[in-house]
């Protein structure tokens, strides 16, 4: 038994199926990784704002109370006492506040105002030792942030965004001597690293993630692929243990089909060899030629019976070939008067009516093939009989020129069950299946004479062989011989 292909068709966990999953799996990851990131990225900014909006407030106040408590140095002081920049006078701990820039915007006369850098030109410009104001950088403030010192409380600071990631505050601030004005400070998020550090530990994170899972896949695939090699092997040997079985059954049922034909064959050689041995004990000067043939054809036949025994399926050239020229109505005449007629049985239960056409032609098909055929169909009619009386008519019809050949052989007696006549395996009759018996007491070697009338008869000859009912009663088994 070979394995078709739906058989050998396995379906396994392959790479192509763990790199999908895979795939699907980053994608799912990479799109959950950017919305966390962007969420979390615009909360750590608006948490920024506000915590700087806290931090600027209270350098302001810092810085508002300090230029409320200042005085200016008289004319005789030395300038050189203040710090170099605005910044570090009012923060002189720098390393505490590295990303603020702080300058000092004093209102002039034209609506601008002038952006003093360092606490000298300060302190200079409010003690009038300098030259003039012309040396100093002007600016213009938006008018926004105009209008909001104006509605705001006098102290309150007006916060600028500016730029992302820097911050701009504009305080009033009071320094004696002069009005309206401003200190503006400039900040970078001091929480810009700590927001990265986060993002990049975030994907670090994911990172790891992705390679365990990866990791396990990987697993997952090896696992699969190992019990799907495991159990496509337990399946190939499955399959060839039952191509083993089924070899053995076949070489069994072989075995009792053989043994069943040699049971058949020998109950017909023992038969035979008793006639064998009545007509050498009847031979006598003046009937021994006819005696002498009628042994040489009982021993041909149990020759053939013996040969049968070597094969399971003869060879065909063994049943059909131009050299045999068997004469179809000597044959029958043969079987009924040398084997039928010369049992115990024959006193008055059967009797036998032949219409043979003497334009039979002879044919190509051993003599003894035909007497296995013939053989059990007039049994099967005997031993149906019953302790009535029935006769059994054979009968020959040759269709001139070249035509089929056909016999038929039939009886009255009690007929064969319907339910054998019925269609059964492989669209042959039942009566003609291998252990279908047509007789009352079936035994373990019952149903064998019509399965070998018809294997031989369709397989080894090529003929073709019914079974049917006659309408007045009785059996009727038809052989059509083509171009006999």
């Amino acid at each position: 038994m070979s394995s078709t292909p739906a058989q050998k068709r396995r379906t396994r966990f392959e790479f192509r199926h763990i790199t999908i999953v895979f795939v699907m799996l980053i994608l799912a990851q990479l799109v959950i990784s950017f919305f966390h990131k962007a969420t979390l990225k615009s909360y750590l900014i608006r948490y920024e704002e506000a915590n700087h909006r806290t931090y600027a407030r209270q350098l302001v106040n810092i810085s508002q109370n300090m230029l409320a408590t200042w005085h200016l140095p008289g004319p005789g002081a030395s300038a050189s006492a203040p710090a170099p920049s605005i910044r570090d006078f009012f923060f002189p701990d720098s390393g505490r506040y590295p990303d603020i820039r702080v300058t000092v915007l004093l209102p002039d006369s034209g609506g601008t105002c002038l952006v003093v850098e360092d606490s000298l030109q300060l302190v200079r410009l409010m003690t009038k030792q300098t030259d003039g104001e012309s040396s100093f950088r002007r600016i213009t403030l938006p008018g926004w942030i105009r209008d909001s010192l104006q509605t705001r409380p006098p102290s309150s600071p007006v916060y600028d965004p500016g730029t992302p990631g820097r911050l701009a505050v504009y305080a009033p601030v009071s320094i004696p001597g002069r009005e309206g004005c401003l200190l503006m400070m400039t900040m970078s998020p001091g929480l810009s690293p700590f927001t990265r550090e986060i993002i990049s530990s975030y994907d670090e994170s994911t990172i790891i993630y992705l390679s365990f899972i990866l990791l396990g896949i990987l697993a997952m695939y090896y696992i699969a692929s190992y019990t799907a090699v495991e159990r496509d092997e337990a399946q190939e040997q499955l399959v060839k243990e039952h191509e083993q079985l089924i070899k053995e059954q076949v070489v069994h049922e072989k075995e009792s089909l053989f043994t069943r034909r040699i049971y058949h064959t020998h109950h017909k050689a023992e038969k035979v060899m008793g006639f064998i041995k009545d007509d050498l004990r009847s031979i006598r000067p003046e009937n021994i030629d006819e005696i002498k043939a009628r042994v040489i054809k009982y021993s041909n036949f149990i020759s053939r019976v013996i040969y049968d025994m070597k094969w399971y399926d003869t060879p065909v050239q063994t049943i059909r070939n131009p050299i045999f020229q068997t004469d179809m109505n000597e044959l029958i005449r043969f079987i009924v008067q040398h084997i039928f007629q010369r049992t115990s049985t024959v006193n008055s239960n059967y009797t036998f009516e032949l219409d043979l056409d003497p334009q039979f032609p002879r044919l190509t098909v051993n003599e003894f093939v035909l007497w296995e055929i013939l053989e059990p169909i007039i049994q099967n009619a005997i031993e149906h009989s019953g302790e009535s009386k029935i006769l059994i008519r054979i009968q020959t019809r040759w269709t001139k020129p070249d035509g089929p050949g056909r016999l038929v052989i039939s009886d009255n007696g009690r007929g064969i069950s319907p339910d054998l006549l019925a269609i059964g395996e492989g669209g042959v009759k039942k009566l003609f299946l291998e252990n279908a018996s047509t007789k009352q007491s079936v035994g373990k070697n019952s149903g064998y004479g019509c399965f070998i009338a018809w294997h031989l008869a369709t397989s080894g000859c090529g003929w073709h062989i019914d079974a049917t009912n006659n309408p007045d009663g009785g059996a009727r088994f038809t052989l059509d011989i083509p171009h006999a």
